[in-house]
């Protein structure tokens, strides 16, 4: 009897996590997935031995398993795809705390932002989302001022002298009103040194400078927004 001659691998199957019903479908059957071709990834779900088995893969092998209209929860949902994982946070989530997730994914290039016109859940936050946001605690002070009526400053500012040498970048920036404003963490204390030089050299060319804690943000919010109300106006 001679050699069974190994089937021919259907399109179908060699781009991602099958099961044995999909196999069968495309006329293979459990026998024909025991060789070094294929590799077992979950109860009756196969991958081809060409990809990698990654957690994109094991959730998508996961995903062959469910029922129709089936998701997946907690650490798992935020696993697959970003813009869906935005959408479902967006749609749950204060409309801040929405913000701070939507800069961070623009940020790092995870989305971008002509993917926010898809569902009323990213809409209302698309407005509000600012790509050069560096950090968490800078969107949530952008987003005390917006929603309590002030301008929207803008972000990560290039500041140069009139020779257009740099002088700093501050978190926010108000350009008409050369009012800049800054989030202070943990590293800024370590940078002390540093902030001050950059704070003298944005003041001696008239832009003033209001520097905030998390404490600020957190617990005085109204003392936040009243101080930047008074220094545009000033």
């Amino acid at each position: 009897m001679g050699m069974t001659r190994r089937p021919r691998i259907p399109k179908a199957l060699s781009q991602g996590p099958f099961t044995l019903a999909d196999a069968r479908r495309h006329g293979l059957d459990r026998w024909h997935l025991l060789g070094a071709g294929w590799r077992r990834v979950g109860p009756g779900t196969y991958l081809p031995a060409g990809l990698e088995e990654t957690s994109e893969t094991k959730i998508a092998a996961a995903s062959r398993r469910l029922p129709p209209g089936a998701a997946f929860s907690g650490l798992t949902a935020a696993s697959t795809s970003v813009l869906r994982t935005l959408r479902d946070l967006c749609s749950r989530l204060p409309v801040t705390e929405a913000v701070v997730l939507c800069d961070m994914a623009v940020h790092r290039r995870l989305v971008k932002m002509s993917d926010f016109s898809g569902t009323a859940a990213l809409q209302k936050v698309s407005r509000f989302v600012e790509p050069a946001a560096e950090s968490p605690m800078e969107s949530r002070l952008r987003m005390l001022l917006v929603l309590a009526g002030l301008p929207r400053p803008e972000a990560q500012v290039d500041i140069r002298d009139h020779f257009l040498r740099f002088l700093g970048r501050p978190d926010l920036y108000y350009r008409e009103p050369r009012l800049a404003l800054e989030y202070d963490g943990g590293i800024h204390r370590e940078m002390l040194a540093e902030d001050n030089r950059r704070q003298n050299r944005l003041v001696d060319i008239g832009v003033r400078l209001l520097r905030f804690t998390a404490g600020d943000i957190y617990q005085s919010p109204d003392l936040v927004v009243s101080m930047v109300r008074k220094a545009l106006a000033a």
